[in-house]
Parts: structure tokens; sequence; C-alpha cells
């Protein structure tokens, strides 16, 4: 995942060499990993909201870290123009998910 190399680096200044039991880049299994005990996952709060909402999972917000925020980026193909509904697109993606993560820090 694209936040790998900064948990590498901050799992490696605070603990020293940690040995990783598991990886895995699926959301579904790292969600059921932290259910069982097993583990601990690096996830968004839409990730886990509706395990949040069961009372089964419970995400720790990183506000406090130092890290910087990760960013959603659309891309396309090079010298390819965006068609007339491209920033329309994602000013609605925005939207969304602006309100999507509003609805789960209530």
């Amino acid at each position: 995942m694209s936040m790998r190399p900064a948990l590498d680096y901050a799992i490696d200044a605070f603990l020293g060499s940690l040995q990783a039991t598991m990886e895995s880049n699926s959301v579904e299994l790292m969600k059921s990993a932290v259910q069982l005990g097993q583990g601990l996952a690096f996830l968004t709060a839409l990730n886990v909201a509706a395990e949040r909402e069961r009372g089964q999972l419970i995400d720790v917000p990183r506000r406090a870290s130092k890290m910087k925020p990760l960013q959603l980026r659309g891309i396309c193909k090079k010298r390819r123009l965006a068609g007339a509904l491209t920033h329309p697109f994602i000013k609605q993606c925005e939207a969304t998910v602006t309100a999507l993560l509003a609805s789960v820090e209530t």
C-alpha cells in the first residue's frame, strides 16, 4: 500500500526491527485478522465504518500524527485531454468522500 514505506520507517524508528507475521493488501483480510486479535491494520475510517457501527472494530484517528495525509488522485493517459465530465466527476467524488468522512467522524 502507498503508506507502507512511511510505516516501515516509523516502526523502525520506534521499535527497531520488527518481523511481520502476515502482510496483506486485502482490506477484508486485515479487518478479519484484527477482529481475531491477530494484528494491527492501518486503514481509512471508511474501511471500518460498518464494523465500527456494529461495535466490532474501533478506529484510532491519526490526527495527532506528524505523518502527511494521503491524497486521492485521478489519473489519465499522458497527452489525453480530459473529457467534459472529468472535473465535475472529480468534484462530485470530493463532495461524496467529504460527506462520508463527516458521517463516520460523528
